[in-house]
């Protein structure tokens, strides 16, 4: 109880040193308060930019550093465009894959970038580039923690069913900590409906390490779910 008062007394003393404060000090607060709030917002708000295989397009990096390239047109056969990283010093590039519809680019807060390629409708990709090893010939596969993403998945949902729909998502990005949400639908391999999954992924993007899975699926209904996309 007396821990308590005693708590109580500190707040009230703040509180009335702060209102008696001058305006600059009010300010400065406020401004801390904001900076606090956009951070947090950052972390946990991801918006790619969106590329298209017909649409010419270049993505640099927030340090100025590197480049992705859409080399898209309109009259490219097979409805094919090489997506391209480059760095921007050297003018040395490698392709990365080729787009055949849409992908989502987001360029995270650890120089890594993820592109989320969008083939078809419910049937995605997870791409994650460490651009300074992007050129090494012992870098890591751009799909290998996509593959790791759905293997953990099929394994949750057991053998006799498969993957109908597989939908990620950027959720947050701090540091080398990016949270991904997978939905979709999965479907007996024998007969009967589908059912909505929705996973969780805590990945460490310095080393393509998934450290954590949460199964969010009792909250995905048959459309949609809170914290993942069900169907396309």
């Amino acid at each position: 109880m007396l821990r308590l008062t005693f708590r109580i007394n500190r707040s009230q003393m703040f509180i009335t040193k702060f209102l008696s404060s001058g305006p600059i000090v009010k300010i400065i607060f406020y401004l801390a308060v904001c900076l606090t709030s956009l951070s947090a917002f950052a972390a946990h708000s991801l918006q790619g930019a969106s590329i298209r295989w017909d649409v010419a397009k270049s993505l640099t990096s927030p340090d100025g550093k590197w480049r992705i390239e859409v080399q898209g047109s309109p009259t490219l056969e097979n409805d094919e465009a090489p997506v391209l990283l480059k760095n921007v010093k050297t003018g040395r590039f490698a392709k990365i894959f080729d787009l055949n519809r849409e992908a989502s680019v987001i360029w995270g807060p650890d120089g890594k970038v993820l592109i989320l390629n969008a083939p078809g409708a419910g049937h995605e990709q997870v791409l994650l580039i460490d651009p300074v090893n992007f050129f090494s010939v012992s870098r890591l596969s751009s799909d290998a923690i996509d593959r790791r993403l759905k293997s953990l998945i099929e394994k949750r949902i057991g053998r006799d069913k498969e993957v109908a729909f597989y939908i990620p998502r950027a959720a947050s990005w701090r540091d080398n900590k990016l949270t991904l949400t997978v939905g979709g639908t999965v479907a007996p391999k024998a007969s009967g409906s589908m059912v909505a999954y929705c996973f969780i992924f805590t990945i460490d993007t310095k080393n393509q390490r998934i450290e954590r899975v949460v199964d969010d699926s009792r909250n995905a209904d048959d459309r949609t779910s809170k914290r993942c996309q069900s169907f396309p």
